[in-house]
C-alpha cells in the first residue's frame, strides 16, 4: 500500500493501479485501499470501476461522506465528458451527483467540499441561485476555497451580475497570485468588464 501512495503522490496512476489491485484483491474489506484504487481509476478515465470502487468504500465505512464526495466528483467529471451524447444524459449523471451529495451532507454536514460540489451541480444544471447559495455556503466554511471563487465568478456571467463576477475573479487573482490560471483568469476579467461596460453604453 505504501508503494502505491508513493505512486499516487506522485502522478503515476497507471503504475499505481495494478498494486492497489493486487491489495483490494488480498483483503476486500481494506477501506482506504478501496477508495484510492477509486481515484486511481477516475484519473484514468474508468468510470464504471471508479463508481464501483467507491460505492465499496462507503459501503465499508458507512459513517464516513469522503467516497460519496468522491463518487460526486467523478460524476460531474463523466458529465463534461459525456456531453456529446445528450442533455438528457448529462441531466442524468449530474442527478446522481446531486443524490451523491445529499447522502454525504447526511453523515456531515459541515462538509465544505460537498457544497462546493453541489454549487458546481447546480451550475451545470443551470440551477443558478442554488448554485450560488451553495458555494457561498462552501466558502464561508473553508475560505481558503479558493476555486470557489472561479465558480461564483462563472454563476455571476450567466445571471450576468457583472461587479459580482469581477469582485470573486479578484479574490482569486488576490489569494493565487502565482496559480498556473492566472493569465486565463486575467483574461476572463477583461472579457467580463467589456461586457461591464457595454452593458452601460
Amino acid at each position: 500500500m505504501k508503494a502505491a501512495t508513493k505512486d499516487v503522490q506522485a502522478g503515476n496512476f497507471g503504475k499505481a493501479m495494478p498494486l492497489l489491485e493486487e491489495v483490494v484483491r488480498d483483503v476486500p474489506e481494506f477501506y482506504q485501499a478501496q477508495r484510492t484504487l477509486g481515484m486511481v481509476y477516475q484519473k484514468l478515465g474508468r468510470y464504471r470501476d471508479a463508481e464501483s470502487a467507491y460505492r465499496t468504500a462507503a459501503d465499508l465505512k458507512q459513517t464516513s461522506a469522503a467516497p460519496l464526495i468522491n463518487l460526486a466528483s467523478l460524476y460531474i467529471e463523466e458529465a463534461d465528458a459525456s456531453q456529446s451524447q445528450g442533455s438528457s444524459v448529462v441531466r442524468g449523471i449530474l442527478n446522481e451527483s446531486l443524490a451523491s451529495l445529499y447522502e454525504a451532507l447526511k453523515l456531515k454536514p459541515d462538509a465544505p467540499f460537498a457544497y462546493y460540489l453541489l454549487g458546481i451541480t447546480f451550475y451545470k444544471s443551470a440551477f443558478y441561485e442554488d448554485a450560488e447559495e451553495n458555494l457561498k455556503r462552501a466558502m464561508q466554511m473553508a475560505p481558503d476555497l479558493i476555486e470557489g471563487h472561479l465558480a461564483l465568478a462563472n454563476v455571476y456571467v450567466k445571471i450576468q451580475e457583472w461587479s459580482n463576477a469581477v469582485a470573486q475573479l479578484d479574490a482569486y487573482l488576490a489569494t493565487s497570485p502565482k496559480n498556473e490560471l492566472r493569465d486565463q483568469v486575467q483574461a476572463m476579467r477583461s472579457r467580463v468588464v467589456a461586457r461591464s461596460q457595454a452593458r452601460v453604453r
